[in-house]
């Protein structure tokens, strides 16, 4: 029960002192880019709950340091999550991307789809193009594309996720 009751006193010294507030603060402004108040306040939160969950902190030979790495991790556990959530592709069904991802679908205009072809040509690297043009044009499947690269058929899923999240920033930015 002392333990207890020393972990509980180290923490309320945690949260009480500025030094340790103004360490978490500045980790968590210096590595998540655009950062807004509230999303700071959060991230401030799930620190300290981690500092509340170590039960051996005030043991620690560098509790500064310690606050500093846990803040650096919380945020880039947020920017990545951030990140994650803005590139998500889970909603929409496979057979819809394919469709939708075709520059004959998204572009009508004949002047735009060569614009977009340009673009691919100029942003994508040689590999990428190949598998757009034998996943999107010619149709072949995954099996197919891997046996015509030379890679194994999970190696082509993963391009081709990587290829609809460039394919899809590279329309955003048309």
């Amino acid at each position: 029960m002392n333990a207890e009751k020393q972990h509980d006193a180290f923490i309320t010294k945690i949260f009480a002192e500025a030094e340790y507030y103004d360490i978490v603060r500045n980790t968590l402004y210096r590595n998540i880019p655009d950062a807004i108040k509230a999303d700071i306040d959060d991230c401030i939160s799930d620190v300290y709950a981690i500092a509340v969950a170590k039960k051996d902190l005030e043991q620690h030979p560098c509790v500064h340091g310690w606050l500093s790495k846990v803040a650096k991790n919380v945020a880039r556990n947020f920017v990545r999550k951030r990140y994650n959530e803005a590139m998500s592709f889970a909603d929409i069904p496979e057979n819809a991307l394919a469709d939708l991802l075709t520059p004959a679908k998204i572009l009508e205009d004949k002047t735009l789809q060569g614009d977009f072809i340009d673009l691919l040509k100029k942003q994508l690297t040689p590999e990428e193009y190949l598998i757009y043009e034998l996943k999107y044009v010619k149709r072949f499947s995954n099996a197919e594309i891997a046996s015509i690269i030379g890679i194994k058929a999970s190696a082509v899923n993963m391009r081709i996720s990587r290829l609809k999240n460039k394919m899809t920033i590279i329309l955003y930015e048309m």
